[in-house]
């Protein structure tokens, strides 16, 4: 991987975890020194950031992290939604493939064992993490790599949200609510019904997002 796309990831993730938070300057030196590599490619690293919007940019400020109003969440939300529901579809209609079976089974025992696990083991990073595995598999299991970077770019907003607030609770139901009926529907390539079902999953997850971005 080249130094450019390891320091944009690096980026990502920490923003999508909530290690670099809303306002939040970046320092080029710091990044420099710490991963190992020129200015130049974290210069690029920050252009490619606020051209996916992870990052704001300003003359003789170098980059920070945008706050997420509600309006932002709004409009993010009206775009991921039609997203999340085509590649939902998508896979199904390629359930039949060997591949894509392995990997439906391998998500849903994932599902279920998240089921079981005790809610005293719960914690928001976990739920965070079972959400985007969900999400990263359908949108993988689509088929179509574009859709899935922009599923994935969008989604790091959606995430840092939760991690960001510290109203949130480790809530299974809130964040996980469809997850095993949608992965049963694409198994069964059944994409009316798990299109259905992910339109219904970002419809009842939405007002917890807009209330998240009004803490």
């Amino acid at each position: 991987m080249a130094a450019v796309e390891i320091v944009a990831e690096t980026i990502r993730r920490r923003i999508q975890h909530g290690r670099y938070r809303s306002g939040q300057r970046l320092v080029e030196a710091a990044l420099t020194r710490e991963l190992g590599v020129s200015r130049g490619p974290v210069r690029e690293a920050f252009r490619r950031l606020a051209a996916e919007g992870m990052l704001e940019l300003a003359h003789n400020r170098g980059a920070q992290v945008p706050a997420l109003s509600r309006d932002g969440v709004e409009e993010l939300l009206a775009v991921l939604e039609p997203l999340v529901v085509a590649g939902a579809e998508l896979a199904a209609r390629r359930a039949r493939l060997p591949a894509v079976q392995r990997r439906l089974r391998a998500a849903l025992k994932a599902t279920w064992a998240f089921q079981r696990r005790s809610p005293a083991r719960l914690s928001v990073a976990a739920c965070m993490d079972e959400n985007g595995r969900f999400h990263e598999t359908l949108a993988e299991l689509s088929g179509n790599p574009r859709l899935a970077r922009l599923i994935a770019q969008l989604q790091i907003n959606m995430f840092r949200l939760a991690y960001h607030n510290p109203r949130i609770p480790a809530d299974r139901a809130r964040w996980t609510v469809n997850h095993q009926a949608i992965l049963e529907a694409v198994a069964a390539g059944d994409a009316r019904r798990a299109g259905r079902l992910m339109r219904e999953f970002c419809r009842r997850i939405a007002p917890v997002l807009i209330e998240l971005a009004n803490p």
